[in-house]
């Protein structure tokens, strides 16, 4: 389950004694972006901060419940080498927590517009009908449930009206 690009880090997780100072939980990290759990009940946590993406392959203690003690691991010598700048990226990335929020998508109704009215296109162009785009858009059921009683055709033909626009020259404004 490794993203594309990203370095892994192999952790081991045990259930924190709180007598004990060092624990984290990890959800709370900074840079946290989402949290998997695999068929063999390993955690993956994928880390974002900047342009650096991190993930912790974590087997052991459910980190969702509590705090945590992290052990990484190093699999063999010719392994240190590899790990030591992994193990400086995890530490920078926690470090700088005010890169974590900058570089996320600001999705506003205007965007959402915009975005939409592109998949619209994409399907009236491939030959698709108002109805499919809206398939699309929104899954067969909310597409069956709102069709005709709660506008969403109409919604739709705005779409693609949208896109049109674009197609025209409207994506000019967007290289301001």
């Amino acid at each position: 389950m490794p993203v594309e690009g990203s370095k892994a880090l192999s952790v081991i997780a045990e259930r924190a004694d709180h007598t004990i100072g060092g624990a984290t939980f990890v959800p709370g990290l900074p840079a946290v972006r989402h949290i998997l759990i695999d068929a063999k009940e390993r955690q993956h946590v994928l880390l974002r901060n900047g342009g650096t993406v991190l993930q912790l392959e974590i087997e052991g203690a459910d980190i969702l419940s509590g705090a945590v003690d992290l052990t990484f691991m190093i699999r063999g010598i010719g392994g240190l080498g590899r790990t030591a700048p992994t193990i400086v990226a995890f530490h920078r990335m926690l470090s700088e927590p005010a890169l974590v929020h900058e570089t996320e998508p600001r999705w506003t109704a205007r965007s959402i517009n915009r975005r939409d009215a592109c998949i619209v296109h994409d399907c009236m162009i491939a030959g698709a009908s108002y109805r499919e785009a809206a398939i699309v858009l929104y899954g067969p059921e909310i597409a069956q449930r709102d069709w005709r009683k709660n506008g969403l055709r109409d919604r739709i033909r705005r779409h693609w009206f949208r896109a049109q626009q674009l197609v025209a020259g409207g994506y000019r404004e967007f290289l301001n």
